[in-house]
């Protein structure tokens, strides 16, 4: 007669760490491929779930996709305030997160997320970046002053970080792809200065 093992015990049922899982197994699809080439198979399948539940706690593709950029939108703040210092510098900050261990959890850059156009998704999006602009101007003093030609300039500071976020990761530009975060670091603290006026 041969042994049988005996059966492996059943996972227990954890829904939080289930929810955990497909969003993490979500960000790094999204980030990667984009909301339309993402499929919720694959998520099932990254997060080792059954497809279903995708359903019973997001309400679907859609609402994953929400509750992803979400989350992406709170690791950017928290990433902006981890430093109290009120002068802390924007360009060492965005250097730190270009770093490929700086977003294991995502696979990329979170600004990657909240750039991709989704019309049902736009206020979120915007609510995100708004944050980052919000960031610039504390970090420079000029939070409260009122002048819409400081939030301009900060917005075109947001700019520049979306831009290098953006062609570092479609790898359309050589240079821009390959460099190290700290050779960025002259050229941005230039471009930073000459944009807020420090």
């Amino acid at each position: 007669m041969v042994d049988r093992e005996p059966p492996a015990e059943p996972r227990p049922r954890d829904a939080d760490a289930t929810r955990r899982e497909l969003l993490l197994a979500a960000q790094r699809r999204f980030v990667l491929l984009g909301y339309e080439r993402t499929t919720t198979r694959d998520i099932a399948d990254d997060a080792g779930v059954n497809l279903a539940l995708i359903n019973r706690y997001f309400g679907g593709k859609r609402g994953l996709h929400r509750a992803v950029l979400q989350n992406s939108a709170e690791l950017l703040e928290a990433a902006a305030t981890r430093h109290r210092e009120p002068r802390r510098d924007v360009v060492s900050e965005f250097l730190e997160s270009l770093d490929p261990e700086a977003w294991p959890q995502l696979g990329g850059h979170p600004l990657l997320l909240l750039l991709r156009d989704d019309e049902e998704t736009r206020p979120m999006r915007a609510q995100a970046l708004a944050t980052a602009v919000r960031r610039t101007l504390v970090a420079t003093d000029r939070a409260d002053s009122g002048d819409p030609e400081d939030e301009l300039r900060a917005e075109l500071v947001l700019a520049l970080f979306c831009g290098v976020v953006s062609l570092r990761s479609a790898g359309l530009v050589e240079r821009l792809r390959t460099a190290e975060p700290e050779a960025l670091r002259a050229g941005l603290e230039a471009a930073f200065t000459g944009m807020m006026g420090e």
